[in-house]
């Protein structure tokens, strides 16, 4: 598997930003705040992807992350 493969299936922050869902968050919320908590989740999920990208083959926790 491409090692930047699973990295491209995460969505850009913009893209984000335009789900109905978020909007409204945002309406609710205030857009500054939930533009950092989008970027803040973004960050999250790489720092879980990080090892996974490292590895030749997944193992346990981490297999259904590869698999995507």
């Amino acid at each position: 598997m491409n090692k930047n493969l699973l990295y491209r299936k995460i969505p850009k922050v913009d893209v984000l930003m335009e789900n109905n869902v978020i909007k409204q968050m945002a309406e609710l919320y205030g857009y500054d705040g939930v533009l950092e908590a989008v970027r803040m989740e973004l960050d999250k999920l790489r720092a879980i992807l990080h090892p996974v990208r490292t590895r030749k083959k997944p193992n346990g926790r981490w297999k259904a992350l590869w698999c995507v």
